[in-house]
């Protein structure tokens, strides 16, 4: 993507813009049709339905506690009952991923009010995008499961297999490496 005007003092008019970094990232799925593309594909709901009930609420989670860490996502919004966190995770780190489930805890703790039943608690729905992340499932080259753009997570009992009925929260991993090596036709070869 080329712009036009600046986002930034570091941003030349005309540069490449680097959609990993977090500013860059928020202007680019703040609008409405890249946000619809991306949630139609992983949560199979209708581009114009999302365009039409989606809220974008603000990013920054308001503490409890004085020495409570800071919680600032990338982007969070709510479409008809779900709330749905978009983070990019640009530079592998060792909790990274964890501090992404508890931002989805912390997001999903907070949207219950006083008196309201746990039973009516919104399905939350983190989004994982990742840039620079070392593959795992990568044998001799090639990916266990085929080629895994996409990996969801949910609760699942142990023995049964069934999908545990009293969590709906989903956490996705979309892969910008995997991405890049299974649809690249323009012949990219870096991020």
């Amino acid at each position: 993507m080329t712009i036009e005007k600046p986002l930034s003092k570091f941003q030349l008019p005309g540069e490449s813009l680097d959609c990993t970094v977090d500013y860059a990232f928020n202007v680019v799925m703040s609008d409405l049709t890249n946000i619809s593309i991306l949630l139609s594909e992983l949560l199979k709901l209708d581009r114009d339905y999302i365009k039409d009930n989606i809220v974008f609420l603000n990013g920054k989670l308001t503490n409890n506690r004085t020495k409570e860490k800071q919680s600032n996502l990338d982007l969070l919004v709510e479409i008809k009952g779900k709330l749905v966190i978009v983070e990019m995770n640009r530079y592998p780190r060792s909790n990274l991923f964890v501090k992404n489930t508890v931002y989805k805890d912390k997001v999903s703790s907070k949207s219950l009010s006083r008196g309201e039943s746990y039973l009516d608690k919104p399905c939350t729905i983190l989004i994982n995008i990742d840039r620079d992340f070392e593959d795992k499932n990568k044998v001799n080259g090639k990916f266990k499961k085929g080629d895994m753009v996409v990996t969801k997570y949910i609760y699942k009992e142990y023995d049964t297999n069934e999908i545990y009925k009293y969590s709906n929260d989903v956490i996705y991993h979309v892969s910008l490496k995997k991405l890049l090596e299974k649809y690249n036709t323009l012949g990219y070869t870096e991020l």
